[in-house]
């Protein structure tokens, strides 16, 4: 029976452990994004991070590998969470792009951290963890081409980057934390 008692605490610590370890993961991760977001990968300061997440350099490293493997989680969970709260219909592009800018208005950190990467593109990681996402739209508007839902006087990567463009407004892009909602609400009309 001693022994069962010693094996169960074991098994205790080993979760209480493990929650630890996604907890202080999830806090450099909210820390990186932040930091990726106001300095872009080259500004971006893992000192910084590791202070902003409560957390020391060696666990970043240790977790995450380098800067640029951080850099890619925290792209990689953006374009997750993008991508699972608006989903494209290149059958209704309009209503596509409102969604997207009604995301971004709520979650900044997108269009700052991709306006970064047009800044800064040598800097930037390798890794383009949106190119599996990209290339799924840019087949759907080529569908919706062949199908007759749209012009094929542009191509969808033309069509793709000008949505991209208008979903990425100056407006959240000046270093605020938010963006008077008029103000915004101005911009999506015109886009």
């Amino acid at each position: 029976l001693p022994d069962a008692r010693v094996s169960s605490a074991t098994q205790a610590n080993d979760r209480d452990s493990m929650r630890n370890v996604e907890l202080t993961k999830q806090r450099i991760l909210e820390a990186a994004t932040e930091e990726f977001s106001a300095y872009g990968f080259s500004g971006a300061r893992v000192d910084r991070i590791a202070a902003n997440a409560s957390a020391n350099k060696a666990l970043i490293y240790s977790y995450f590998g380098n800067k640029e493997k951080l850099f890619e989680s925290v792209l990689q969970e953006i374009l997750t969470q993008i991508v699972r709260d608006v989903r494209m219909d290149a059958f209704d592009l309009p209503g596509y792009l409102e969604r997207r800018l009604e995301w971004q208005f709520h979650n900044p950190t997108l269009a700052r951290i991709a306006t970064w990467a047009e800044l800064d593109p040598e800097s930037l990681p390798r890794m383009m963890a949106g190119g599996e996402v990209r290339a799924r739209k840019l087949a759907a508007l080529a569908d919706a081409q062949r199908a007759g839902a749209m012009n094929s006087e542009f191509t969808p990567e033309q069509i793709l980057s000008l949505i991209d463009s208008l979903a990425r407004p100056g407006l959240v892009l000046r270093g605020e934390k938010t963006v008077p909602l008029d103000e915004f609400k101005r911009y999506k009309q015109t886009a």
